[in-house]
C-alpha cells in the first residue's frame, strides 16, 4: 500500500506538467524588421571599374546611418565586365532597416573608400512604386580619383594647392598625378645628402615619399602630416588607400 501511494505522488507532478503544456500553444519569439522592399535597376556605363586591385569592390550598397554610417548593411558587387545593361539588386532581400542606398567602392572591411552617388535616401528620395531606377552613365570610379578626393576631404590641398605651395607640390585633382608619379622631390633628408626621393615610385609604396609622409616620418618631410587626418579611422583609410594605389600603379 505504501509503495502505491509513493508511486502516485511521484506520478502526479508529471501529469500536471503535461497538462499545463497542453493548455495552449507555445508562442514563438519573433522579431519585426523594417524594409522598404525596393528593387534597384541600374543602367549606364561606369568608367575605370578595373582600376582597383584585389580587396576593393565597386558595389551598390545599403547603409543604416542611424546605427553605423561607416559599414554597409548589405551590398551587391558590380562585375568589372559590367557593360551598362540592366543591373538588378533586390533590396527587399536585405534584413533590417536602412536609410540610404549608394553606388560606392568598398574595402574588405565593408567600409566605403569612395562614395560615388546616392541612389536612395529616406530623407530626400521619393520613389513611386517599389523600383528605384538609376542611370550611372558618366560616373567615374577611378582609384586615383578616390585618392585626390581624399586629398580634398582631409584638407591636404589647403597647403598643397599648386606647384608653388608647400614642398612645391600641388595635390589638386588637375595637378596631382603629374606632380607625384615618378617625380623627384625637392626635399631631402639633410643638406649634405645628395640622395633625392621620388614622391611616388609606381609599384613601390615603401620607397615613395608620399607614403612615407603618412607614416609620421618627420625626419624626411620635416612635418607631421598625420596630424591633419581627422580621426584614427580616417588615418587607416588614408594610409591604406595611398599605399594600395601606389602599389597598383604601373
Amino acid at each position: 500500500m505504501c509503495m502505491k501511494k509513493m508511486f502516485f505522488f511521484l506520478l502526479l507532478p508529471l501529469v500536471m506538467l503535461l497538462s499545463a503544456c497542453d493548455e495552449g500553444d507555445i508562442v514563438e519569439k519573433t522579431t519585426a524588421y523594417k524594409s522598404g522592399g525596393y528593387v534597384v535597376k541600374m543602367t549606364g556605363s561606369i568608367a575605370n571599374m578595373d582600376s582597383w586591385p584585389d580587396g576593393y569592390d565597386v558595389v551598390v550598397a545599403v547603409f543604416n546611418e542611424d546605427k553605423d554610417a561607416d559599414h554597409y548593411v548589405s551590398a551587391k558587387r558590380i562585375p568589372t565586365t559590367y557593360d551598362g545593361s540592366a543591373f538588378v539588386y533586390h533590396v527587399s532581400d536585405v534584413i533590417g532597416a536602412y536609410t540610404s542606398i549608394r553606388l560606392c567602392v568598398v574595402n574588405n572591411l565593408h567600409m566605403p573608400v569612395m562614395n560615388v552617388d546616392t541612389l536612395y535616401s529616406v530623407e530626400t528620395s521619393v520613389v513611386s512604386g517599389d523600383t528605384i531606377y538609376y542611370d550611372a552613365s558618366g560616373k567615374d570610379v577611378a582609384m586615383f580619383k578616390a585618392v585626390t578626393d581624399m586629398f580634398e576631404k582631409e584638407s591636404c590641398t589647403q597647403c598643397h594647392v599648386n606647384s608653388k605651395a608647400a614642398g612645391k607640390l600641388g595635390l589638386k585633382a588637375a595637378d596631382a598625378y603629374a606632380q607625384l608619379v615618378n617625380v623627384t622631390s625637392n626635399h631631402y633628408p639633410n643638406e649634405s645628402d645628395a640622395v633625392f626621393f621620388k614622391r611616388v615610385v609606381p609599384g613601390n609604396a615603401d620607397t615613395s615619399l608620399l607614403y612615407k609622409a603618412l607614416m609620421v616620418d618627420t625626419v624626411l618631410t620635416g612635418y607631421n602630416h598625420v596630424s591633419h587626418i581627422q580621426t584614427k579611422k580616417n588615418e587607416y583609410l588614408v594610409r591604406t588607400l595611398v599605399r594600395d594605389w601606389i602599389n597598383n600603379e604601373k
